[in-house]
């Protein structure tokens, strides 16, 4: 089945009309943490999805934009990715580090469609029960 974000926010009646913080924290603790040249750092926020794309020399290139929140998100999503790797001179699918809410499900998604994803967050001083990889801006402050 194709991954669907899920929009806590509508839920709670709160539209995205606010600047998305949470993602510029998440790269903060990701930075310090650099991926090969060519892997995408993707930070999902409530409203944003953030890409990060490695390049030799540290970051190369960022990208965000407000999330669709639509069946069609998948699709683009993948569209992406592809012409992002291009722009760090790939042909093949990026490798990706996932952080922010729907981090775990997407990274199943990208796995079944052929890309390397892992889950950007291990953090053993984090309270146990806490979704760290969920919580986007959590890995920049306790890195």
């Amino acid at each position: 089945a194709p991954w669907v974000p899920r929009r806590p926010t509508d839920a709670a009646g709160m539209p995205p009309q606010h600047v998305e913080l949470a993602s510029l924290v998440a790269l903060r603790g990701l930075l310090a943490r650099p991926l090969r040249a060519g892997a995408i750092d993707v930070i999902l926020a409530e409203a944003s999805v953030s890409f990060a794309v490695w390049g030799d020399r540290g970051l190369g290139h960022w990208h965000s934009r407000l999330r669709r929140h639509s069946p069609g998100d998948a699709t683009w999503f993948e569209r992406t990715l592809l012409h992002l790797a291009a722009l760090a001179g790939r042909d093949d699918r990026p490798a990706l580090r996932l952080a922010g809410p729907d981090a775990s499900a997407l990274a199943q998604h990208a796995r079944a469609r052929g890309f390397d994803a892992i889950l950007a967050w291990d953090l053993p001083q984090a309270p146990p029960g806490l979704p760290v990889t969920e919580l986007a801006w959590l890995g920049g402050l306790l890195h």
